[in-house]
Parts: C-alpha cells; sequence; structure tokens
C-alpha cells in the first residue's frame, strides 16, 4: 500500500496563517478535485477539543485515518507551535513562547504513527522584531493593556523565539529532510504566502487572493486601545476592537511601535540562531543573518502623550457611562408604559365584567 502525504503547516503565529487557512478552506473542493489533496481544517474547534491540543491533535489523526478518498492532506495550525504569549499561572513555564514546540511534535508523531503517512512539515518565520510586534498588538487586540516593555520582559530574548529552535524540535521527530522553511518577509514582497505553501504541496494558488484576516492593529490604535481598556467590559473590547481594525486612524505604513534602536538590538539578538538556521536548510539570503534585512525605517513617529490617550480613554469611558444611563432610564420609562397599559386593560376588563 503507497503511503499517503501528510503537509502540516505549522506557523507561525503573525505569518498569515488565519488568510491562508481560509483560502484553504474555501478551495477544499477544487484542491481534491484538481490536485487529490484534502484540506482538513485542524479539528481544535470540535466539541471536547478546544484548548485542548492533546485532544484535538487525536482529532485530527481520525479525521486523516478515516479519509479514504484522498492521496494527499493538508493541515494547518498556529497552536502547532505552542503558545507565543505569557498566559501567566494557567500554564506551568516551558508551555509559553513556543516552549513547548517539541512536546507537540512528539504528541503529532505518537497520534499519527499507525496511519501509513509520509509527513512534511511547512514552517513560515519572520524576522524577530516585526514579530514580536506583530504579537505585542495581538496581545492589546484581545483585550489587554500592557505596555510593549512589559509584554517584552515576560520572555528572554534571544532565547525564546528561536527559529533554529523551533524548527529542529520538529526536525528530530519527523526529520531534518522533512522540514520545509518558508521566509515570510521573502515570501510577502515576492510571491506571497499563498503561492509559498502551494509550491511545497504542488498546488497552484496564483489565481487566489488571501483574504484579509485577523487584521493588525495600527500603532495609533494600539495605543488608544491600551489605554481605554481598563475601562471597558468585555463586549465593549470586542466591538472597539471591530472599529479599530479598520484603521480609523488613517494611519501611514511606516509607523511603528519598536522603535529602531530596539529593533537592532532584537536582530542582534537573533542573528546567529538565523544564520544557523538559514545555512541548516540551504536557504541563506544575503543579509547579516542570512535571512532577514535589518529594519531600516525612520524613528517612531508616534507622538501622542500618555496624557492624551488617557483623556482619550476618559472620554469614552463618560460616554459609555452616559450610554449606559440613557438605555436604563428608556427601560424604566418603557416598564412604566406597560404598567399603565395593564391599569388600563384591568379597568376595561372590570367595566366589561360590571356590564
Amino acid at each position: 500500500m503507497t503511503a499517503k502525504t501528510l503537509y502540516i503547516h505549522i506557523g507561525t503565529h503573525k505569518t498569515g496563517s488565519t488568510a491562508v487557512q481560509a483560502v484553504f478552506q474555501k478551495n477544499g473542493d477544487r484542491m481534491m478535485h484538481d490536485n487529490g489533496i484534502q484540506f482538513v481544517p485542524f479539528p481544535n474547534e470540535k466539541k471536547g477539543t478546544k484548548g485542548d491540543i492533546f485532544k484535538a491533535i487525536h482529532a485530527l489523526s481520525e479525521d486523516v485515518a478515516e479519509n479514504e478518498d484522498a492521496s494527499k492532506f493538508l493541515v494547518s495550525s498556529e497552536a502547532l507551535c505552542g503558545l507565543y504569549y505569557d498566559i501567566g499561572d494557567e500554564m506551568p513555564l516551558d508551555g509559553q513562547f513556543y516552549r513547548s514546540a517539541g512536546q507537540i511534535a512528539q504528541l503529532l508523531y505518537d497520534a499519527l504513527s499507525p496511519i501509513s503517512l509520509k509527513i512534511q512539515i511547512i514552517l513560515c518565520v519572520r524576522r524577530q522584531d516585526d514579530f514580536l510586534e506583530s504579537a505585542y498588538k495581538q496581545t492589546i487586540q484581545s483585550g489587554g493593556h500592557s505596555s510593549s516593555e512589559d509584554f517584552l520582559a515576560t520572555m528572554e530574548l534571544g532565547k525564546d523565539f528561536r527559529w533554529d529552535a523551533l524548527a529542529a524540535s520538529y526536525a528530530s521527530v519527523f526529520g531534518e529532510e522533512n522540514i520545509s522553511i518558508i521566509n515570510y518577509d521573502m515570501a510577502v514582497s515576492t510571491t506571497g504566502i499563498l503561492n509559498s505553501i502551494g509550491e511545497i504541496i504542488g498546488v497552484d494558488m496564483s489565481s487566489n487572493t488571501a483574504p484579509r484576516k485577523n487584521v493588525s492593529y495600527s500603532a495609533r490604535a494600539v495605543a488608544f486601545a491600551k489605554e481605554v481598556h481598563p475601562f471597558l467590559t468585555d463586549l465593549q473590547k470586542k466591538k472597539l476592537r471591530f472599529f479599530l481594525q479598520r484603521d480609523v486612524f488613517d494611519e501611514k505604513d511606516d509607523l511603528r511601535i519598536f522603535d529602531p534602536m530596539l529593533r537592532a538590538e532584537i536582530y542582534e539578538k537573533y542573528k546567529a540562531s538565523n544564520r544557523a538556521l538559514a545555512e541548516k536548510f540551504n536557504i541563506v539570503q544575503d543579509t547579516p543573518d542570512g535571512l532577514f534585512q535589518p529594519y531600516s525605517g525612520s524613528q517612531n513617529s508616534l507622538v501622542e502623550s500618555p496624557n492624551i490617550m488617557l483623556a482619550k480613554s476618559m472620554v469614552i469611558n463618560r460616554e459609555a457611562l452616559e450610554a449606559h444611563s440613557r438605555l436604563k432610564k428608556a427601560v424604566d420609562e418603557q416598564a412604566l408604559e406597560i404598567m399603565d397599559l395593564r391599569a388600563e386593560i384591568k379597568a376595561i376588563m372590570r367595566q366589561i365584567n360590571d356590564s
């Protein structure tokens, strides 16, 4: 029996994975018809698997094993890298910042080994300062309000988010020859992430455009949300996110949260490990670290002071309270009207009974 092929795109986070998954989900039937490759949504939203990577992986193995029609499969999930943020006391330290990638790789291998499969891992990596800035934005979009300094202080720069270590975690389980690396920065500037994955899995994706999914906040939107969030309910934060993802500040693309000095420091911390990855997988570029060009932008031009942002947050909070008061007043007035109407109905009923 010929072994089937399973392509596993593991992210990382903040490399367009959500948009890519949406395209593959939409084109699943065409891919199966034209290329014999079945897109299998990672089952982390199935009943009983959400938030449980162990159960999700085993559900994935069942989905692949039960499919007898396809000769190739594609699954995509950033969760297979692990968590990229600090969730406090809910998980041991080694479960954060991709430190659990090796354990997840072994879970995958153990769950899939009973099936006759050739497994190919696809890993997309991004320059670390851009990755970390985007990850910080995500924490704010999700309702947080910490500073970028506090965010970076939770991790060990130069050790966490080493892409050579992440690749090695999977290579040690599935074999170095079964790891494909996509340079996010290069892909974005050339054919795009979608086409880069398509080339690996043998599917022409040139006629497809990845939609904008999980759109990152602009720098001003981050600064605004960070100050506003402590005053808002979870529902209000969700409504604000819907609003701010539309870039209401009309911001220029060159505005950044991390300043050039910090970016240069981060780049230096990962220079050696990035070159090690590039050399190991024969993807060396003509750059100082062998992978990515260092940041060359100007000084951050975000000049709004914390006091201005605080004033804005107080205005938003006051407007929210006033809106709540107006709503409560309207509800109370409606309740009085209903009581008056009930009294009138009772009076009419008494007149009918008396007659």
